[in-house]
């Protein structure tokens, strides 16, 4: 995965979603639990518990 952007990932149907929520957690340095509902590669929908915060 290194090298490797969301938009390179299984989960590209998202990717704006999530950057969108990474670029927001950095900016304000706060942590966040982030219910994702991805599509992947097969068709289906998954939901993702996730934890996010800023390094």
């Amino acid at each position: 995965m290194i090298g490797k952007t969301d938009y390179d990932l299984l989960w590209k149907s998202a990717a704006n979603t999530l950057r969108e929520t990474d670029q927001r957690i950095m900016q304000t340095k706060v942590p966040e639990e982030v219910i994702e509902t991805p599509t992947i590669a097969n068709g289906k929908t998954i939901v993702m518990l996730t934890k996010k915060s800023p390094l």
